[in-house]
């Protein structure tokens, strides 16, 4: 437990990050807040990466929220584990 770490607000840092990104506003539901606390308690510290990542990469679907950053992250750590273990298939 760290309790001198900076507690920061996931949905405040993807709205932040969007907007910088994009230009626009992005309106967060309280399925994104669940979804963006989630994943910064397993992260905290590579949080902020992981979305700047997200944004940078050529997404397939050319849709940029939660959803989707939830399913690369997803799909990103299985294929880690593959890797990790030998599986590469």
């Amino acid at each position: 437990d760290n309790t001198s770490a900076t507690v920061k607000n996931p949905v405040a840092v993807w709205c932040e990050k969007f907007k910088a990104k994009f230009g626009q506003q992005y309106i967060a539901t309280k399925k994104d807040a669940w979804h963006l606390n989630r994943v910064y308690k397993l992260i905290p510290e590579q949080f902020e990466s992981k979305i700047d990542a997200f944004f940078e990469a050529d997404n397939w679907a050319h849709e940029y929220n939660v959803s989707i950053f939830q399913a690369t992250l997803n799909s990103t750590k299985k294929q880690e584990t593959k890797i990790k273990y030998g599986k590469d298939y």
